[in-house]
């Protein structure tokens, strides 16, 4: 189970200031993440068999002005780290992006977020990897795994190809005149065509 701390969700909404303008008990950004982990938790302790896994997936900045800063994030990390996760998630749009402003401006990302969780806990990393390069590119920030998600939707066939030596053969863009490269049901053709990666 994947907890979807990410992305503009609900989660994500309590943990930002742009959306969360509680006055009541879930106004603490971090209060209602926290709880839902636990949930979480206590549910797969009690049901699952004990190899269960169970991850969170966070953004780690905002694009909003009064939304989450890198600061903000760092203290979710502590929390988070502290609790019996699997792994973390960083929710990136490229592996390799800058912060934006803060103290921590001009920084890569994925480095902070290493250097905070110190290898407690396993992170995965996701973001702009579209070729086997980009992968391997990925892995040297020294994220534990990484994730795939634009690129699986181009080519579902990516891990096969890269795994048989046929790296050229990799489909890493989309091509809006060639429905039979992509085999994407007609909705998700659409967000493609009006640049959805």
């Amino acid at each position: 189970v994947e907890i979807h701390g990410a992305n503009h969700y609900l989660i994500h909404q309590f943990v930002s200031r742009h959306y969360n303008r509680r006055q009541d008990e879930w106004s603490k950004p971090y209060k209602y993440p926290l709880a839902v982990v636990d949930e979480v938790l206590n549910t797969v302790r009690k049901f699952a068999d004990k190899d269960f896994i169970v991850g969170y997936r966070f953004s780690p900045e905002d694009p909003e002005e009064d939304g989450i800063k890198m600061e903000q994030t760092k203290e979710l990390l502590g929390y988070l780290s502290s609790k019996p996760l699997d792994y973390l998630h960083a929710s990136l749009m490229d592996i390799h992006s800058k912060t934006r402003e803060g103290k921590y401006e001009g920084k890569t990302r994925i480095e902070l977020i290493r250097e905070w969780i110190d290898d407690k806990i396993p992170l995965v990393g996701i973001g702009s990897i579209f070729n086997a390069d980009e992968a391997l590119d990925a892995l040297n920030t020294g994220v534990q795994f990484i994730a795939l998600g634009r690129e699986i939707l181009l080519d579902a066939e990516f891990i096969e190809k890269i795994k048989e030596g046929r790296t050229e053969d990799i489909i890493s863009y989309f091509d809006p005149t060639r429905e039979d490269n992509h085999n994407l049901p007609p909705n998700l053709w659409k967000q493609f065509d009006n640049g959805f990666y």
